[in-house]
């Protein structure tokens, strides 16, 4: 499978660097080198998250690996295209609640 990291989940991995690398670079450079990590995982076993029921109404289905407690990869596959799209990296830490509104600007 291939793995694409859309811009908006770029921006989103960005912003955890520089959240952490305000206190630690290293720090920063692991979560961020984690979160890399599980993503490149994913072009061999893409579906080994679990569906994310907080975005069941969407078309496609979404799953969502847990990285470091904090952090969710947000993604879904086409199989058509034997691509994994990342849409989202989710901090768990936010209100659930908001995680379809999240998901929904990401890829708009």
């Amino acid at each position: 499978m291939n793995v694409i990291i859309l811009p908006e989940a770029e921006r989103h991995l960005h912003s955890v660097f520089d959240y952490y690398a305000i206190k630690s670079e290293s720090v920063a450079s692991n979560i961020f080198n984690d979160i890399l990590d599980a993503i490149e995982g994913l072009k061999q076993f893409p579906e080994k998250a679990a569906k994310e029921p907080l975005l069941d109404g969407f078309v496609v289905v979404f799953r969502s690996l847990v990285v470091r407690k904090h952090y969710k990869i947000i993604y879904f596959i086409n199989y058509d295209m034997e691509t994994v799209f990342v849409v989202a990296i989710w901090d768990c830490r936010q209100n659930p609640n908001n995680m379809e509104k999240f998901v929904e600007n990401s890829i708009i």
